[in-house]
């Protein structure tokens, strides 16, 4: 007498305790849904900054549109930090509550090398400014 193996699985499987499919939880983050943008009109934007010898913390690029956000201010703030001597590349993650709304940014600093600036070395900060804390707090703990 010979056995189909796929009977063989069928009835295997159906003795074996079938977990409750309400138990399961998806840890897929495409199958997640994003909560509601608290604020509608504000979108997330980049920002590049540096540094600049004669003119001090200055934005060199926006990528997107950052509305009543003071980019001036926090190019100063996050141009202004004591970078760690001994690492070449570092970041920060930040909660910006002095702003008229709270807003989270993460912050990449590099030093670019180059013959003309002063030290040779040109800081440079890319910062990712956003609205809701999930989209940073989530991702960079």
């Amino acid at each position: 007498m010979s056995i189909n193996l796929a009977q063989a699985y069928c009835s295997v499987y159906s003795q074996m305790d079938k977990p409750d499919p309400g138990a399961l939880i998806v840890s897929d983050p495409a199958a997640q849904e994003t909560p509601p943008h608290p604020h509608p009109q504000k979108q997330d934007f980049i920002l590049l900054s540096e540094f600049a010898e004669k003119e001090g913390p200055i934005k060199r690029e926006v990528i997107g549109q950052p509305g009543s956000f003071n980019i001036e201010t926090f190019v100063v703030r996050i141009m202004s930090v004591a970078q760690p001597s001994s690492e070449q590349d570092w970041q920060a993650v930040l909660e910006i509550a002095s702003f008229p709304e709270i807003s989270y940014a993460y912050v990449h600093y590099t030093n670019l090398f180059d013959l003309h600036a002063r030290g040779y070395v040109r800081p440079i900060a890319f910062a990712y400014i956003t609205y809701q804390k999930n989209k940073i707090m989530d991702h960079f703990p």
